[in-house]
This record gives structure tokens, sequence and C-alpha cells, in this order.
């Protein structure tokens, strides 16, 4: 499956307090996935390509008015899902365990030359340790997980 995102932004704000030049940012993001999966587990690879070229309204330090920036990134996400009917004090149960592995990489590039204009820090936690669209900093992670789960049958 493939997905394309671009985007156009313009940047404009008081120079003499940011300290850099306004500029448009035309930004561009391809990306071929390959789900996988079954009863038992599921398997998603997927590399991107982050495409970014900004034009400044004035020269940098370094003279130049543009800038190009290209990463490739790569993800696999997988997991296996282990059922089993028990009992407990009399009660019919379906024990789950979910064993989840995710990793990716982001090779490093120069990005010196790019100025700050959007940009954060994510916290660390559960919401982002499965973030599809990692920041465009190095990474390289690996993360496993592995999620317990007892339900009745009788729903």
């Amino acid at each position: 499956m493939w997905r394309w995102r671009p985007d156009f932004t313009r940047f404009e704000s008081d120079q003499h307090l940011t300290g850099q030049p306004n500029a448009r940012r035309v930004f561009f993001d391809a990306a071929a996935e390959s789900p996988m999966g079954g009863c038992g587990g599921f398997c998603h690879a997927q590399l991107q390509l982050h495409a970014n070229n900004y034009q400044f309204d004035a020269p940098l330090a370094d003279g130049q008015s543009q800038a190009t920036r290209m990463l490739p990134t790569l993800s696999i996400d997988s997991g296996l899902v282990f059922e089993r009917d028990t009992a407990l004090f009399g009660r019919e149960l379906r024990q789950t365990l979910e064993p989840r592995v995710f990793y990716v990489n982001t090779p490093y590039r120069d990005q010196s030359m790019l100025l700050n204009y959007d940009s954060g820090a994510n916290d660390f936690n559960l919401a982002t340790i499965f973030l599809k669209m990692p920041s465009l900093a190095t990474t390289a992670f690996l993360t496993a997980t592995c999620s317990p789960w007892v339900s009745p049958l009788d729903i």
C-alpha cells in the first residue's frame, strides 16, 4: 500500500525576535507499507521518505537562500496473540497474552543548515511508544511490550 502527504507552509515572524528569516517550506512524505497478519499475529513493515525544501526570504549566514533535506525511515511493528480459555473461581474466562516488538530507524543526516521553525520534543510515554512517524532526528529504537488480558467468555 502506498500513501503520500504533501504540504506547503509559509513561516512569518518578527525577524528581530526570532533571529531567523521568514521562509517557505515544501514538504513531501511518501510511504510504502506492507501489512501482513493472520489470526495469531501480525507484521507491519513500512519505508518512508521525508523530503523538505526551504526557500528563505533572506540569505543565511553561509549565503544560502535555500536548503533541502531527504531522510528515509524504516519501521517494523510485529506482534503475536496467544489466547486460551480457562476458569477462575467457577467463572469461564479467556486469557490473552500479546507480546509486541517495534523497531524504527532513521539514519543520521547533517541538518544543521535547517532553521528551527516548528519542532518540539515528544514525551516518552505509552502514547508515543508506537508512534508511526518518529521525529526526524537520528533514530534507532527497539521497543518491546507484552499486554496480558483476561476477559469473561459470557459477554
